[in-house]
């Protein structure tokens, strides 16, 4: 298994992001600090978490997602999870040199109710720094308007695309024992993903010709497109919890 994290171009690509979302993101963050600050409670404890992860790198593949859970109330739990790709770098030649890495926090709201299993509402953010290189040819939108005239095409290029989410969240609770769980969740919202190309060699413009081979017809993959693109956004899953203390 290797597990690759690029700290400088991480660092880059985050002072990139726009100026509400570092902030948003640093408070989910840094909350636990300022909670830790104010006296200590005893229903105030920390939690661990790994989810199975699906990492588009840009291809879909599988990941670990880890994660670090704080209760800062009776009610009020701060999730703040990063997501590492597993698979080897270098396989594909449309997609060689690939580094990805994720970090998501959430801040949910457990609903009073019910004794069997606890439901809660959440707003989550997640920010994905990844790259690759395309030494197998390929072509890419200039405008998310018209995709069906015209794009460039190469023989090789860069591509770095970081993808920036935000959703509403729901989900519950099940407890295996008292201090493990399964953590079943849901959300949606927006995904915006901007990419740029570099370095590209030989690039030339064509007539694109869409596949005639799909059977239900889709949308072109976001970072096809050489800037900002957003989608709808969707993600459920599951995740395994343990709550270290004391209800």
């Amino acid at each position: 298994m290797l597990i690759y994290l690029p700290v400088k171009q991480h660092s880059r690509q985050f002072a990139g992001l726009p100026a509400m979302f570092r902030t948003l993101l640093l408070l989910f963050l840094f909350a636990p600090v300022f909670v830790l600050a104010q006296p200590a409670k005893k229903d105030q404890r920390w939690g661990i978490s790994f989810t199975p992860a699906i990492v588009p790198s840009p291809f879909l593949q599988l990941g670990i997602q880890p994660g670090i859970e704080y209760k800062i109330n009776k009610r009020l739990f701060l999730l703040t999870e990063i997501t590492f790709s597993t698979h080897p770098r270098n396989i594909d030649s449309s997609a060689l040199d690939r580094k990805y890495f994720r970090i998501k926090p959430e801040l949910r709201y457990v609903v009073p109710g019910n004794r069997l299993f606890e439901k809660y509402i959440g707003f989550q953010l997640s920010y994905s720094s990844r790259s690759f290189k395309d030494l197998n040819s390929g072509t890419y939108f200039t405008s998310q308007r018209s995709p069906d005239t015209t794009v460039i095409a190469f023989d090789q290029a860069r591509i770095a695309s970081p993808v920036i989410t935000a959703s509403f969240q729901v989900g519950a609770f099940f407890p295996i024992t008292k201090n493990f769980l399964i953590d079943v969740f849901a959300g949606t919202g927006t995904r915006n993903v901007n990419t740029k190309y570099k370095d590209v060699v030989n690039p030339r413009t064509t007539r694109y010709m869409h596949p005639v081979d799909k059977a239900i017809p889709v949308q072109d993959p976001a970072w096809s497109y050489n800037g900002s693109v957003y989608r709808f956004h969707f993600n459920t899953g599951f995740r395994l919890l343990y709550r270290f203390g004391r209800n």
